[in-house]
């Protein structure tokens, strides 16, 4: 588990930084409710003291260095760039709900190891662009080690505010009168429930590759927006498989 706030400053002064880059190649929906798959590949960056032991992460968690650590507890900020459906006021635009645009949400997370085989993660993130809402993401991981693989799954859980939902989900009327969807108004709440799966194989201390897949099945106020019902999907799949490579960067 990770140190302490001052512990891991310290390390970083006095020994230096383990630093791993890598790159991960999912396929995704083009954005939550679409049933449009795209393949978008991105680059993976962690950094922990040296003599630290590799971070534990899933393919759905925000960038976050743990800065502070409280009775077990680990926080810090989190910063996420998501693909959501884009949204334009102007006539042509209208009945146009194949599109995505990114949203960039930041916040923070905390995390909590029970044993050492299994961790529970939240996050709360905040949209700063593209008028995206509040985003709440739960996961529990149960995390199995056998040799140089290690196994994980476990479920999550997505709670959104009525901003956050009706940007994504709703059809306003002027949408309706161009698309022929029936208007639409979300409300906040439970968005999603799924699980994942994934599965790492460490080569080296320097080298390792992973695996991945997750389901979450969209709920309540999102699974029965009209777009959704008519035109797109209740499912989203994210699966693909990545790579890293870590190297001690001292001062």
């Amino acid at each position: 588990m990770p140190a302490s706030a001052d512990t891991i400053f310290d390390d970083i002064r006095s020994k230096g930084l383990t630093v791993t880059v890598g790159a991960v190649f999912p396929v995704s929906p083009k954005f939550e409710g679409s049933d449009t798959y795209v393949f978008a590949p991105g680059p993976l960056l962690n950094i922990r003291p040296i003599g630290a032991p590799p971070r534990f992460f899933t393919p759905k968690e925000s960038f976050g260095v743990t800065v502070f650590e409280f009775g077990g507890w680990q926080f810090g900020p989190a910063v996420a760039v998501e693909r959501i459906r884009k949204v334009k006021n102007e006539p042509m635009y209208l009945s146009e709900f194949d599109k995505s645009t990114v949203a960039v949400e930041v916040g923070m997370f905390a995390e909590y190891w029970f044993a050492k085989w299994v961790r529970y993660r939240t996050e709360l993130r905040q949209g700063v662009t593209e008028g995206q809402g509040f985003i709440n993401d739960h996961a529990i991981d149960f995390v199995a080690p056998f040799g140089a693989w290690m196994l994980s799954a476990g479920p999550r859980l997505r709670i959104v505010d009525a901003k956050a939902n009706s940007r994504s989900f709703d059809i306003t009327a002027q949408q309706s009168l161009t698309s022929g969807l029936a208007t639409y108004d979300a409300g906040g709440g439970i968005r999603s429930v799924g699980g994942g799966v994934q599965a790492l194989y460490r080569f080296n201390p320097q080298w390792a590759i992973y695996t991945f897949a997750e389901y979450d099945r969209l709920v309540s106020d999102a699974s029965n927006s009209s777009y959704v019902v008519a035109r797109g999907s209740s499912d989203i799949w994210l699966v693909g498989s990545g790579f890293q490579f870590s190297f001690d960067w001292v001062r």
